[in-house]
């Protein structure tokens, strides 16, 4: 006869083991991608970085810089978290480039945690082992080598970072709608984190809206007085942020709303899928199921009345930001043409959708089942387990297969960044054709050229990045090459 402490213990051993392997499986990811940086790039900066090298170089040597190489405008936004890490970088790492690049693994922490909170709020009463589960298809998206060029490249890192503070910035709006004392700190803090994501990118300055909508939905303990104190707070901060921008043109993506909305929709079935190209169609169908299955699940949360729910708002908060990213990635970007939306550097921006999508799903099964609990059998209340298991393995295995595909890149990718330190090391050695792989325009013009020969010695004059050790030893006695 088997005592009740005996079947406790019974119970007990198998779930610690599963919590004790989703540790592990959720270490892996940032382990995993940290040595993806590592092996794929080479310490030596590529592309956009190598305008700001002048500024760079100035500030390790005076340790000064004027606030407009801060704020000033980079496309359509003002990257100044970018320029601020890199300037340090300059100033006490030797400019290490690829340490730099290793922020996206710490902002794609941060962006898990925000993301094991929200199913933890969506599965209240599960086990710690379920919750983690759940959210684990979440993570493989956030941690995917198919987000290779905001790993691999520099200044796309700021793209992960503004998803990662986004996603904060939606927490902490849940949390304001319901909490009673202190909320002024809550909604200082707020302001604070949203104010930082728009300093990623023009990207991060989509947290500003979505978490105004959230704070107007119905069911908040918030005065008007504290909605509007946000919302003016925001539209103030946008307009001195955009403040200079030229006026839209005739031939501006705006004016083709169709196209864009095409590349939009491209884009969030790219945040799942993750492919190249070819798969341009498959990703497009993902992305029109995407937005029907957010349409049906819309119809469910009003006829349920849970659009107050905590879970519920973060998924509403996640899709607004997910869905006005890819749609401002299709006015900005269509210009490149409609290949440009399975780019690998947007994956992040619309994955948050497909995160939000789950999120709900996990909520109103947990929702459904959580009155009958009680009453059933063990093996029965494993049904709840069913959904969060079927999906995580789905998604493991996409993103095993996708992980494993784009782990092919790492050897291009150390190929390449090899060949611009080569180059960098020995520039009078090298053809146009050569100096040209320093941008991804494909070419360089002799101006351009001029001043890339200049800013490669000013790296070398100040002992910075591939300069800052015998890197170029190697390279020193190569045979010259005539352009």
């Amino acid at each position: 006869m088997i005592s009740p402490t005996d079947q406790r213990s019974h119970h007990v051993w198998p779930a610690r083991v599963l919590l004790l392997a989703l540790v592990v499986a959720y270490v892996a990811l940032p382990v995993s991608e940290a040595l993806f940086i590592r092996a794929s790039s080479a310490n030596i900066p590529i592309s956009d970085t190598w305008g700001y090298v002048p500024v760079l170089t100035t500030f390790a040597r005076t340790g000064h810089v004027a606030w407009g190489h801060l704020f000033s405008f980079y496309g359509s936004g003002r990257p100044a978290l970018e320029r601020f890490g890199l300037l340090l970088s300059a100033r006490y790492l030797t400019l290490d480039v690829q340490m730099f690049k290793m922020l996206s693994v710490a902002v794609s922490v941060l962006e898990t945690a925000c993301v094991i909170w929200a199913f933890r709020l969506a599965l209240p009463r599960a086990r710690a082992a379920l919750v983690l589960l759940s959210a684990y298809p979440a993570a493989i998206l956030v941690f995917g080598f198919n987000n290779w060029q905001n790993l691999l490249d520099e200044w796309n890192v700021m793209n992960l970072a503004a998803v990662a503070l986004a996603f904060l910035a939606i927490i902490l709006t849940v949390h304001l709608r319901s909490v009673g004392a202190r909320s002024v700190y809550l909604l200082v803090a707020l302001v604070l984190v949203c104010a930082f994501a728009s300093f990623t990118g023009e990207s991060g300055t989509l947290s500003w809206i979505a978490c105004a909508l959230l704070i107007w939905i119905p069911g908040a303990r918030r005065t008007v007085i504290e909605k509007m104190a946000f919302s003016v707070t925001g539209a103030v901060f946008l307009l001195i942020y955009f403040a200079g921008t030229s006026a839209v043109g005739s031939g501006h993506p705006l004016h083709h709303v169709g196209t864009v909305l095409d590349f939009a929709l491209i884009c969030l079935g790219n945040g799942v899928v993750g492919a190249g190209v070819k798969e341009l169609p498959l990703a497009r169908a993902i992305g029109i199921a995407e937005v029907a299955v957010v349409v049906l699940l819309g119809v469910l949360v009003v006829s349920r009345r849970l659009w107050d729910d905590r879970a519920v708002l973060v998924a509403t908060g996640l899709v607004a930001f997910g869905g006005m990213g890819a749609l401002a990635t299709g006015v900005s970007r269509l210009g490149f043409g409609i290949n440009a939306a399975m780019s690998s550097r947007y994956i992040a921006l619309a994955a948050p959708v497909a995160i939000g999508i789950l999120l709900v799903l996990v909520r109103v099964l947990s929702l459904s089942r959580a009155d009958e609990q009680e009453s059933r059998p063990p093996f029965k209340k494993a049904g709840l387990w069913a959904l969060p298991c079927l999906v995580a393995a789905a998604f493991c295995v996409s993103g095993i297969a996708s992980d494993v595909r784009f782990a092919r890149v790492a050897t291009d990718k150390q190929a390449y960044y090899i060949k611009l330190r080569e180059v960098a090391c020995n520039p009078s050695a090298y053809s146009t054709l050569d100096l040209s792989k320093f941008d991804h325009s494909g070419g360089l013009r002799p101006r351009q050229k001029a001043q890339l020969l200049a800013q490669i010695a000013d790296l070398r004059r100040a002992g910075l990045s591939v300069f800052s050790d015998d890197s170029c030893q190697s390279y020193a006695r190569l045979p010259r090459r005539v352009g």
